[in-house]
């Protein structure tokens, strides 16, 4: 007999699994919502915002063009001619009925309609702020939930591979925690909700492989969303596909119960490319390529001192020396995660924008980063004999989440710009970016932080600041640079000379002060309660 996470009951389990799963969730989601910005702080984001938008409010999914002045930059950061750009813009593409639409897929603008719907519905009924600025708001809550989702499900995939609770707790919160999927928490990127989608398949293939039948349609159905959020995604099919045709009996109702809810995703996407650009295959984006020699991009995800997984997220070092381990014990599994993230590193390698352009680090494989760091859970499960050795196993945690703090604190893009406006073009500005120890945004965002302390500390220049964003919001508004309302504006230049927290740029839009310290102290409040009721799960 198994419970919710599929662990046998007898084998010394403590406590109910979906309890600590959830409590696990829970946790996660108020330290996201305690760090989060509030603000949607890209144009992937803002764009695919746009499409939420245009769908509730009935005109489809097209969304406004962008400016005819626009300038559109290759991924290595050269303006595109615009006989090149064939009717694209920075993020969509004009499409075969003459509306602007959305390169990305629509799954995640379907996911964030409730979240839409419910910041229209509490601006209509408190009167503060603009519509824009509060729905934009709401839909950037969608992510804090799927990463406090994938936590609760990491959990239950360390217990279904034989960890203890107590490995499995620790290997699910250093995931949320000390890697940059805690910075990822406040963004509006594709790659939160395709990290879940794959964790929910892998633990439901492992649950078919194990006899529960209905498992194959759950991993299939879960493969199928992330493909609806991120087309790409389909990449890491032919592992899943390969591990149901492993089975000794019952494979090919295996490979059919999986496939079938992946077929209708990838119809769908062929059908929404229809209805945008005429063709199944057409997505809209006009830059892409996937020429880039694979040793190039792979040693660019990995070891870059602009982009290197293994200097953004120390804590992947434990994960991948646990696959050994892993692989001794579970073989079959590790054939499921080394396939699913050998396929999905592999692929973005050569793609022609493999570094993600200003994102925190290696933001395109981000999706598979809790299967990296999940075999870390081996040196929880068995924590090194000698002192030195558990000793250093906690100075690789703790340096995961020093690294990722000046990152969740300060706009990263404001480190990024101080450094494009020093570089000679902006070809140099990415290859100093990517390839200079010293301009890498690793050492410099601890510079930016330093820096937007100092005004944060200073009350006269906190309202220096808060006026000149108000100022410059209002003269980009009334010259029509920006196509959002003041309040929007303001917070998006606030963002670059304040504390990136939901709370502090609130309080400098003049929200009400004490409600935001209650709303704010209520949350952590209920994070330490969270804490300790998961301590005494464990205990």
């Amino acid at each position: 007999m198994t419970n919710s996470c599929g662990v046998r009951h007898g084998e010394g389990v403590v406590g109910d699994d979906r309890r600590t799963a959830c409590l696990v969730g829970l946790f996660l989601l108020l330290i996201y919502l305690l760090l989060t910005s509030l603000r949607i702080g890209s144009g992937d984001g803002e764009t695919i915002y746009q499409a939420t938008r245009s769908f509730v409010e009935g005109r489809g999914f097209a969304i406004p063009p962008p400016s005819p002045d626009a300038v559109v930059l290759d991924p290595f950061g050269e303006p595109i001619p615009p006989e090149k750009l064939r009717g694209g813009g920075p993020y969509g593409a004009w499409g075969s009925d003459g509306r602007y639409y959305a390169q990305y897929g629509v799954g995640q603008s379907l996911l964030a309609v409730p979240f839409y719907l419910l910041g229209r519905g509490i601006h209509r009924l408190t009167g503060w702020g603009t519509e824009g600025f509060v729905t934009r708001a709401a839909v950037m809550l969608l992510n804090p939930v799927a990463l406090a989702g994938a936590g609760g499900v990491l959990y239950c995939l360390a217990r279904r591979l034989g960890y203890g609770g107590g490995a499995a707790v620790g290997v699910a919160l250093v995931a949320g925690l000390a890697t940059p999927l805690l910075v990822y928490g406040e963004t509006f990127f594709s790659e939160p909700l395709v990290a879940l989608a794959l964790l929910v398949a892998v633990w439901a293939a492992l649950a078919g492989s194990e006899g529960a039948a209905s498992a194959w349609i759950n991993c299939g159905a879960a493969l199928g969303v992330a493909v609806l959020v991120k087309p790409v995604a389909a990449v890491a099919a032919p592992a899943f596909l390969v591990f149901a045709a492993l089975r000794k009996e019952g494979r090919w109702r295996a490979v059919t119960l999986l496939a079938s809810p992946l077929a209708l995703a990838l119809a769908g996407v062929g059908c929404y490319n229809v209805a945008r650009f005429g063709s199944p295959f057409d997505t809209g984006y006009r830059t892409a390529a996937w020429g880039v020699p694979p040793w190039v991009g792979l040693a660019g995800l990995l070891w870059s001192p602009g982009k290197g997984l293994l200097w953004y997220c120390p804590p992947v070092l434990l994960g991948l020396a646990g696959f050994v381990p892993l692989m001794r014990r579970r073989p079959r599994a590790m054939i499921l995660l080394g396939g699913v993230a050998g396929l999905y590193l592999l692929v973005h390698s050569v793609y022609n924008h493999w570094h993600g352009s200003g994102a925190w680090g290696p933001r395109l494989i981000l999706p598979i980063l809790p299967l990296l760091i999940l075999p870390a859970a081996e040196w929880f499960q068995r924590s090194p004999h000698r002192a030195w050795g558990r000793l250093a196993l906690a100075l690789i945690v703790v340096l995961g989440f020093v690294v990722q703090v000046p990152a969740f604190l300060v706009q990263p893009a404001r480190t990024l710009n101080v450094l494009y406006n020093r570089s000679a073009s902006p070809t140099d500005y990415t290859l100093r970016m990517l390839y200079h120890p010293a301009d890498s945004p690793l050492w410099n965002q601890w510079r930016s932080l330093l820096e937007v302390s100092v005004l944060m500390r200073d009350p006269a220049l906190r309202a220096a600041v808060a006026d000149a964003a108000r100022a410059q919001a209002a003269r980009n508004v009334d010259e029509g640079l920006v196509p959002w309302d003041v309040l929007t504006e303001t917070a998006g230049l606030l963002s670059f000379n304040a504390l990136n927290l939901w709370l502090v740029i609130w309080l400098l839009l003049g929200a009400p002060p004490g409600l935001l310290v209650v709303v704010w102290g209520a949350l952590a409040i209920l994070a330490g309660w969270a804490a300790s009721r998961l301590w005494k799960e464990l205990s």
